[in-house]
């Protein structure tokens, strides 16, 4: 075998008829594994970012607005048509941000109220039973006019009072907190 052209990386044999050799020096993958190293690398880093945000922390609070969403027909008496992921709360120690709502309060400390997505006033249609987190602190606690955060035990549990629904969600409240950054 012949070589043209030897000190080049396009030689080419006497052999292949003058055909292109197919050499490739070994500085040329160097880039390419480092190109690849780190596409892969900030793919990862995207990915777990994606999914870490996707999860709820354990410590994050509940909007009541997320409680209050849920499809609750009183009619059929069911708690089972709360989504799963809400009964799962039940028993649980979580926090939920909302408004208080203690229309019966004698002063301006409760042990006694609701937790409403909104206050009444700005609401143009009737209150349904899931729009209510019951809440029974076993202090009186301060009551907040600005929105708060309410943490303590979850609890779903459907209470009736002359033949009607009045209670679906409630919670044994620990503390009640001005809620931050909003």
């Amino acid at each position: 075998m012949v070589s043209i052209g030897a000190g080049s990386s396009n030689a080419r044999t006497a052999d292949d008829g003058g055909a292109m050799a197919a050499e490739t020096p070994k500085s040329i993958w160097r880039p390419r594994w480092i190109a690849i190293f780190a596409v892969t690398l900030s793919g990862g880093i995207v990915l777990w970012f994606a999914i870490s945000s996707a999860r709820r922390r354990a410590d994050a609070p509940y909007n009541m607005s997320e409680l209050s969403g849920v499809s609750f027909d009183a009619a059929k008496d069911d708690p089972t048509q709360v989504p799963e992921s809400i009964r799962s709360l039940d028993g649980t120690r979580i926090a939920v941000n909302g408004w208080m709502w203690a229309p019966d309060a004698i002063s301006n400390r409760v042990s006694h109220f609701d937790i409403v997505p909104s206050l009444p006033c700005e609401q143009f249609h009737p209150a349904q039973v899931q729009q209510f987190l019951k809440c029974r602190a076993r202090q009186e606690l301060p009551f907040l006019a600005d929105e708060a955060t309410a943490t303590g035990v979850f609890h779903i549990k459907i209470v009736r009072e002359d033949n009607k629904i009045t209670q679906l969600f409630s919670m044994d409240v620990d503390t009640i907190t001005p809620r931050r950054g909003y």
